[in-house]
């Protein structure tokens, strides 16, 4: 009876430290590597961050651009600023963002705040801003109708004619902005096969809606420099232009003309309005399938005297001449080179038209 009261009890123990063992394993290292996998984020671009897609095959191959350090600030009070940005993640990326060519071609100083944090017509009543002499309207085409909509019925476009004097560039930067070749975050074993595909697995369940949000369609040649470079992905929102009301642009210019006469007749300032292209709208023509591309940019500010960098013919230009990654083939944004591409084109711009002058 004591043996067997000592093996029972010598099991008991065994299947106890066994199950304590397997406990162990589960709470040390399956939870966490599950955790890991389901919230570690490798993945550089937003678009195959959405649509679960694995880096490897969509990040970029070509080297990129990007500044060693930012040149502007975020809007803070008490502060001067010659120029403000108000804009989105196109404007804000602090070591890609076109804004650093601006500062470092002229030596103003620039704070830029998103429009969901800062409002322009706030501008009037923020004397702690000082008084900036020009105001960057920037905004992604599929967001133009939105944060454009401060008319009502019926439309009526009322032009300023005030004149505003230029600004006077103040010094080139000794170091200007410095440019570094650099490529996507190295994806390890855990990053992509099993983080890709526990996400793919699961959601479905997380977010029912996650795989509609991103489109994918084929090109009829080699656009991008990541291994699918045929292939065009892009945000599934872009396609939401389409269902843009008959009186869109009425409403955009009327909306764009209201913002320029209150930069003008309040804040006495400047007005420039930037558009960032949708990415299907500038390599929807060179799909596969038709019906890609539904910009609505062309020829929307033709007869109009805002200030104006016709952004969309420029990309179009780049892309046309065989331009690769003008929009990163994993983003749905413009790529570092393009992004101080566009920051030299708005400074010509600025000089061309006399918003800003030469050395004081």
């Amino acid at each position: 009876m004591t043996m067997l009261k000592l093996l029972r009890q010598t099991t008991s123990s065994n299947i106890m430290l066994h199950n304590c063992l397997l406990a162990m394993v589960i709470i040390g290292f399956i939870l966490p590597a599950l955790t890991l996998a389901l919230t570690a984020n490798p993945i550089v671009g937003d678009l195959t961050r959405l649509g679960y897609l694995p880096e490897e095959e969509f990040g970029w191959h070509k080297p990129q651009v990007r500044y060693e350090k930012s040149h502007f600030s975020k809007i803070f009070p008490k502060r001067q600023y010659d120029i403000i940005v108000l804009g989105d993640s196109f404007s804000l990326d602090e070591k890609r963002s076109w804004v650093n060519t601006l500062v470092s071609q002229t030596g103003l100083s620039v704070g830029v705040s998103h429009h969901r944090n800062l409002n322009l017509f706030d501008l009037g009543n923020a004397d702690e801003i000082g008084n900036p002499r020009l105001i960057i309207f920037e905004t992604a085409e599929r967001r133009l109708l939105d944060r454009t909509q401060l008319c009502e019925q019926p439309l009526v476009v009322h032009n300023s004619a005030a004149h505003i004097a230029g600004i006077s560039i103040k010094q080139v930067l000794k170091s200007p902005a410095t440019t570094i070749e650099y490529r996507p975050v190295k994806v390890d074993f855990l990053n992509i096969p099993l983080g890709y595909y526990v996400k793919k697995m699961f959601s479905p369940y997380l977010d029912p809606n996650l795989q509609e949000r991103v489109q994918l369609v084929t090109l009829k040649s080699n656009y991008f420099s990541n291994s699918r470079s045929k292939e065009l992905l892009y945000y599934s929102a872009d396609n939401k232009k389409k269902q843009w009301p008959a009186t869109a642009p009425q409403e955009i210019q009327c909306g764009v003309a209201t913002m320029r006469r209150f930069s003008a007749d309040v804040l006495k300032a400047n007005f420039l309005l930037m558009v960032m292209p949708d990415k299907s709208s500038i390599y929807g023509n060179y799909a596969v399938r038709k019906g890609i591309s539904s910009s609505r940019l062309e020829g929307l500010f033709d007869e109009s005297d805002v200030l104006y960098v016709d952004l969309y013919a420029e990309l179009k230009r780049l892309v046309q001449q065989g331009t690769v990654d003008v929009y990163l083939p994993n983003d749905t944004h413009i790529s570092g080179r393009t992004q101080k591409h566009v920051g030299n084109l708005v400074v010509k711009y600025l000089m061309w038209n006399g918003v800003l002058t030469n050395f004081e």
